[in-house]
């Protein structure tokens, strides 16, 4: 076959093919997860094979998005004993991340500063922070919004600010003054038994 065959061949359209349904077939449903995986039955679709593990394909179902507080619609499902396997494996792996998982990275004092002042003069408004002449860095309301998260989510910077503010629940400001004062009673303990010796 000359190479000018070969163009003509590709010039060509194929209009009796089905490119959904040989799209489709090359499709395969690819499962990261371990257990799921020795679990899932190949001649079944997925939406059974979900069904069957205690799983929803489609969260709408179980939560619409305007309505959060609706009860969730029991299933018939096949096997519980299979669902139970896989549904307690899952919530193991999901602590181990979650005990593994890292604080959010560090902030520098001029960063937490700048944030600082931006939270304080615009509150949520990160367009009007974007207009701000400190705004040195020319950081976009989408970075903005997204240094201010990284702030927020640090319980090191964030809880400190707040109990300056006296902003914290009652319960947290009461067990840090009974904390307080546990430690000033060891310490006048100690002071009082060196003059004591002396």
């Amino acid at each position: 076959m000359g190479v000018r065959q070969r163009k003509k061949m590709r010039k060509q359209f194929r209009y009796e093919t089905n490119r959904k349904r040989e799209f489709n077939k090359g499709k395969k449903t690819k499962i990261d997860i371990e257990v799921i995986r020795k679990v899932w039955d190949k001649s079944k679709s997925t939406h059974t094979n979900m069904a069957q593990l205690g799983l929803e394909y489609k969260l709408n179902k179980i939560m619409p998005p305007n309505e959060m507080e609706t009860d969730v619609q029991k299933k018939d499902i096949v096997d519980e004993g299979k669902q139970k396997a896989v549904v307690e494996t899952l919530e193991s792996q999901v602590k181990n991340q979650v005990a593994k998982t890292k604080l959010p990275p560090r902030l520098t004092h001029s960063q937490r500063s700048y944030i600082r002042y931006m939270m304080q003069r615009h509150g949520t408004n990160y367009y009007a922070m974007s207009k701000d002449p400190k705004n040195y860095y020319q950081d976009t309301p989408k970075q903005l919004e997204a240094k201010i998260k990284s702030y927020l989510d640090n319980p090191r910077y964030y809880i400190p600010e707040m109990r300056k503010k006296g902003l914290l629940p009652a319960k947290l400001a009461e067990k840090k003054k009974k904390a307080q004062d546990k430690k000033k009673k060891a310490q006048k303990k100690k002071f009082n038994s060196k003059k004591k010796k002396s």
